[in-house]
């Protein structure tokens, strides 16, 4: 079944000045390709309008943001590139992770000895998240970067991937605002 709206959802933790991405599907309500994800998901936090708060700003919570969660993974090239980082896979499994490692421009061998930060980048969540950062630097002048990924599993619970019953992943992306940063693997 069709949706028939994109869902965007975000949460602001200013405990923790972490950014929870809880959705970003365009369900084919939005086309494709204009970076319509990107766009909606970079403008949310700064935008934000609080009508119980009046001192709330978007833009300080965005300078002091510290880091992003990708709630509960679904996209498939994402899950399955982060899922495999450090191992070496055989079987259908292989075929599965060459077709996601080379539509991400990555190889095999990345995958096993790249970190997870480096393998991140070159995801489909990661593109979206570089995009959003990208935004805020260019609307906001705010430079944040890729310090950091690590991914926490869920065993408990179960999340429909790929036709299949997976482990719900989490991805956490710590940032830094210095220009000492994180290199993608296409700039080593």
């Amino acid at each position: 079944k069709q949706q028939s709206v994109a869902e965007f959802i975000t949460e602001y933790h200013p405990d923790t000045r972490c950014l929870t991405i809880f959705k970003v599907f365009l369900n084919d309500v939005l086309p494709a390709g204009v970076r319509a994800g990107v766009r909606v998901t970079a403008e949310q936090l700064p935008e934000m309008k609080l009508p119980t708060n009046d001192q709330w700003n978007g833009i300080d919570a965005l300078r002091g943001l510290c880091k992003v969660h990708l709630c509960d993974v679904v996209n498939w090239n994402t899950y399955c590139l982060m899922s495999m980082i450090g191992k070496t896979p055989d079987g259908i499994e292989k075929w599965m992770l060459e077709e996601e490692a080379k539509a991400s421009g990555l190889t095999l061998a990345d995958v096993k000895d790249g970190s997870a930060a480096e393998i991140f980048v070159r995801t489909a969540l990661g593109k979206l998240v570089i995009g959003v950062l990208r935004m805020w630097k260019e609307g906001h002048a705010v430079e944040h970067r890729v310090k950091d990924v690590s991914i926490e599993w869920n065993h408990e619970e179960q999340e429909l991937i790929q036709g299949d019953y997976r482990p719900v992943m989490d991805i956490y992306i710590k940032l830094e605002a210095s220009s000492q940063s994180f290199q993608p693997l296409s700039e080593l």
